[in-house]
């Protein structure tokens, strides 16, 4: 898993700049807790935004930015745990997604609840208009939210 997170984080840094539509984000500028703190409603939004794009659309530098941003955050300890990595497979990509969730659920409840978020996720999963591809490591985990189960899970 950590080197997922190393390759993740090779990756991101070499985009820099992100531009999405209007939005011109600056990841090199994330560099400490007190520049983090001043992008929290940028993270927001581009959590948001991520969030409610299909999965083939998804722009991967916009997860980079949220990477980045909870790499130095001093606010919030995130903790990603196996279950998540396990649902998400191959599609690394997905990543960005759990991320995002993770991201938003923290700025929203200032707070980090990882059943709050891997639930948030798992909606955005199971949205057919987000074109996730649906592999067992997130049947298993949509199967268990709806019987009730999710906190048993992870």
């Amino acid at each position: 898993m950590k080197h997922l997170f190393v390759l993740l984080h090779l990756v991101i840094l070499s985009f820099g700049t992100v531009h999405s539509q209007t939005l011109e984000l600056d990841i090199n500028n994330l560099n400490s807790a007190e520049s983090c703190a001043e992008q929290e409603q940028n993270v927001l939004l581009v959590a948001s935004l991520i969030l409610s794009t299909p999965y083939p659309e998804l722009d991967r530098g916009l997860s980079g930015f949220v990477l980045k941003w909870m790499e130095c955050t001093d606010r919030y300890t995130f903790e990603i745990g196996e279950t998540e990595m396990k649902a998400i497979g191959d599609e690394t990509g997905l990543l960005g997604v759990v991320l995002a969730a993770y991201a938003a659920d923290a700025i929203e409840n200032e707070e980090v609840d990882r059943l709050s978020a891997v639930t948030r996720f798992l909606e955005y999963a199971e949205n057919e208009a987000m074109e996730v591809p649906q592999h067992s490591g997130i049947k298993k985990m949509l199967r268990d939210k709806r019987k009730g189960k999710l906190a048993d899970r992870i």
